[in-house]
């Protein structure tokens, strides 16, 4: 019985060469775009499950009221009290150290100079809640030395040519660090990103002040805990400890698993994902599903309804339902099952491509359950359709089934006309959406940001010492050909502003606000690219521009310096212009001294970091920086050539003594914001095309069963006297009617949804009507041309050939 079935199945394929290979290619290419999306789905849900315990471990973040920040440092001396707050078993902090000036990375080995990078600072308590796989010795015993260095693998081998290193050394300047573990390269799914690991000692919380937001803090709570009630615990904490005169932090514990998706953004070890790309790339691959379900339906109903006259001498020989029902599922299990083999073969060699172009390292092997209900799922879809199809068929009167129209009938064209609005529907959704993404994508890299990436080198990690007024390094980078002007700085405005100042002010009455600063050189808003609106830039020529004691009296501790703010705190301070605010001064306290900052120039407000972050009032200091380390950034002239970056690297390495340095291009990190976008982007643009595709690929189907169905019609009215034209019109206005029904129902859905994901940005562009004109347009058009084409082809067949068996 089952090798007749496989006959029949064989032998219909071979009659229906065009139905079932376009069937067979639809359902291929969707299911390996499903695959994908499943497998990147997948991969983006797994970040940070490998802890013991994970689903108690929370990262404590700090939401600032007043200003509408979002930050995911907290202050270290503040976190140490985060203990006495019941239900909290465990906190621990990780400190970055790469900015720290206490922290000195430069090591030597052999008389070899190497340097440190992705340090952390860590807690003792580390192993409560990260479990890391330790290859030699034992973390939980490693960090009690306050001069022990715990390495990861790749930092091992980097070091010292081997994994096995505990116990040898790492000699600085100030005291050597001792290896007294080692551990397993942190895997990739994890917000995680660190090489080694140092005690976060007593040394270190020394120099920490209470405005100083530097770590990273996580919390394990028990079992009955209650998330609402520690975070308004910690809050209040947090807000006394700061001594604000009324509520400005809000506290919200993020889940571990979360950050990856809903992280702080610039502050993370690492560039994270976002949950609006997660959400709309699972919508579009519901969507694609459903492409594809409508795609299958058209198909297998034209491929059927062909089958009439045989389905019909079957049952007049007495085949029973049963058995139509079993042949037809061996033909359908044959088709789906030959189809998901071939889309695993597929996704299986274009994995890597795939893999590239979102940044993940994804394998079947990681998601092969998913695959697994996908595949489950799409073969026992078509096993309920074909059940279906053939109950609905085996109804029918023999007669019926004999006389070859099966297809018609109101019930078989509203059906059809369902499927085709659904699937074009879905199409114009995804090209309003790829449209408006990518408009707004644009819209994101030409937004005014305040200050100008281009043309720009950043160089992190230089030491603090270098940053003064009469510097001979800046001058000696200055004199290079291809180099306009450099100056020093202490952020990367691309990434993030960490440090934040009390300061206060009078302006009818005392004010108080907490507002973040970066320390900068002479000519800073000429070097950063800053919109001057009112005042000066800093410059040599005004000794009293740097940072400076006021006299000379050891017990006077009084220190001023200039600055130059943005507009929005010129409005946060009350002044009425950015031309009123030249003069004005605010001060702040700082380990008792008395700092008076006088306002030299005004500038326009200036973004930090992503464009998603609201824009902070901030300052910049002439000659003053908290960081651990500075930065020098450079101006380069528009003719610049690739090898500045050389002359500069030997200029500051030997000045300077550092055995490696990393020079960055502004631009580069700037088009690194919106990583998560220009993917999202390419996923949609895609999909959007894999979507028009198999749409196409639906309509070719029904529109050539149709035309085929319609052959004796199209060539009596040919005898008749109509023309190609008049008959291609005929048979595409049917369609073109449903297009603009689709129409009706995919706009009002696109606009939702577009309005909806352009809320998650501050500014963001307007949608235009033109956008939605050309989606419906050009659906209509792609329609027009699929079924013109095959009518073009009835029309242009010899009517004799058709009715000559009348």
């Amino acid at each position: 019985m089952l090798v007749n079935y496989f006959k029949t199945a064989i032998g219909a394929a071979k009659r229906q060469p065009l139905i079932y290979s376009l069937n067979l290619f639809s359902l291929s290419v969707g299911l390996v775009a499903v695959f994908f999306m499943a497998l990147y789905i997948n991969y983006e849900f797994s970040y940070d499950q490998q802890w013991q315990d994970s689903e108690h471990v929370y990262r404590v973040e700090l939401h600032n009221n007043q200003q509408g920040t979002h930050s995911a440092f907290v202050n270290a001396l503040l976190a140490k009290s985060f203990e006495s707050i019941s239900n909290i078993e465990s906190v621990q902090k990780l400190a970055p150290m790469d900015y720290w000036f206490w922290f000195e990375q430069q090591v030597s080995i052999n008389n070899k100079s190497f340097k440190l990078t992705k340090t952390i600072a860590a807690t003792q308590n580390i192993t409560d809640i990260f479990s890391f796989t330790m290859l030699h010795g034992e973390l939980s015993t490693a960090l009690r030395k306050p001069n022990s260095i715990v390495l990861s693998k790749s930092e091992a081998i980097r070091l010292f040519g081997e994994s096995n290193v505990v116990g040898k050394r790492l000699q600085r300047d100030v005291d050597t660090l001792i290896v007294t573990a080692v551990f397993a390269d942190l895997a990739q799914n994890t917000h995680l990103d660190f090489r080694s690991i140092v005690p976060l000692s007593e040394r270190y919380l020394g120099y920490i002040r209470e405005y100083h937001d530097d770590s990273f803090v996580y919390v394990k709570l028990n079992a009955s805990a209650q998330i609402n009630v520690i975070e308004q615990s910690l809050s209040q904490l947090m807000n006394q400890r700061k001594l604000a005169k009324e509520p400005q932090l809000t506290v919200k514990l993020n889940h571990i698993s979360n950050i990856h998706l809903q992280g702080a953004g610039t502050e993370e070890m690492k560039a994270g994902g976002a949950i609006e790309s997660v959400l709309i790339c699972i919508a579009v691959c519901v969507v694609l599903l459903l492409v594809l379900a409508i795609n299958f339906i058209n198909m297998s109903a034209a491929a059927l309804s062909k089958r009439g006259r045989e389905i019909g001498i079957k049952k007049a020989l007495g085949v029973t339902w049963g058995q139509l029902f079993g042949q037809f599922s061996v033909e359908s299990f044959l088709l789906v099952a030959f189809t998901i083999l071939l889309s695993v073969g597929v996704c299986e060699q274009l994995l890597p491509w795939f893999s590239d172009l979102v940044g993940r390292p994804l394998s079947i092997s990681q998601a092969w359950w998913q695959i697994a209900i996908i595949a489950f799922f799409t073969l026992f879809f078509g096993m309920l359709l074909t059940a279906y199809s053939v109950f609905i068929v085996a109804k029918k009167p023999i007669t019926y089934l004999l006389s070859g129209s099966m297809s018609s009938g109101r019930k078989a064209s509203k059906l059809k006309s369902t499927l085709i609005i659904l699937q074009t529907s879905c199409a114009i959704v995804l090209i309003i959406g790829a449209v408006n993404l990518n408009k707004q994508l644009d819209f994101l890299q030409n937004l005014p940001v305040g200050y100008d990436s281009q043309n720009r080198l950043y160089i992190p990690n230089i030491d603090r010492s270098a940053f003064e007024p009469q510097s001979s390094l800046l001058a000696r980078i200055n004199t290079l050909p291809d180099v306009d002007s450099a100056t020093f700085v202490d952020s990367d405005l691309t990434k993030e502003m960490p440090i934040s100042m009390p300061i206060s002010w009078v302006n009818k009455r005392n004010n108080e606000a907490s507002v973040h600063f970066s320390g900068v050189g002479y000519q800073a808003a000429q070097v950063l690219g800053l919109s001057l609106i009112a005042g000066r830039d800093f410059s040599a020529e005004f000794g009293g521009d740097w940072y400076h004691k006021v006299t000379k009296v050891e017990a006077d501790k009084s220190y001023a310096a200039s600055v130059i703010v943005t507009r929005s705190l010129v409005a946060q301070m009350g002044i009425e212009s950015a031309e009123l605010a030249i003069g004005h001064s605010f001060t702040s306290v700082d380990s008792g001294r008395l700092n008076t900052f006088t306002i030299i120039g005004v500038v326009n407000n200036v973004k930090i970091g992503n464009v998603r972050q609201s824009t902070k009032p901030l300052f910049f200091a002439c000659g003053l920086s908290w960081m651990g380390k500075v930065a020098i950034q450079t101006r380069l002239k528009p003719a610049a050539s690739y090898a500045v970056k050389a002359e500069i690297n030997q200029l500051i390495t030997k000045k300077l003594a550092m055995a490696e340095l990393s020079i960055e291009n502004l631009a580069d990190n700037y088009g690194a914001i919106y990583q998560q976008e220009q993917f999202l982007g390419r996923v949609i643009n895609l999909f959007t095309g894999l979507s028009i595709l198999l749409s196409c690929i639906g309509v070719f189907a029904l529109a050539a069963y149709g035309v085929r169905s319609r052959q004796k019609e199209t060539s009596i009215r040919k005898v008749l006297g109509a023309s190609r034209l008049g008959l291609i019109n005929l048979f595409a206005r049917e369609y073109l009617y449903l297009v603009l029904v689709s129409t009706v129902v995919a706009l009002p859905i696109a606009y939702l949804f577009v309005t909806d994901w352009l809320a998650n940005f501050n500014e963001h562009v307007d949608q235009s009507l033109w956008v939605y004109l050309i989606a419906a347009l050009s659906v209509a058009a792609i329609t027009w041309l699929t079924v013109a084409s095959l009518a073009f082809k009835a029309a242009s067949t010899r009517p004799s050939l058709i009715l000559r068996d009348e």
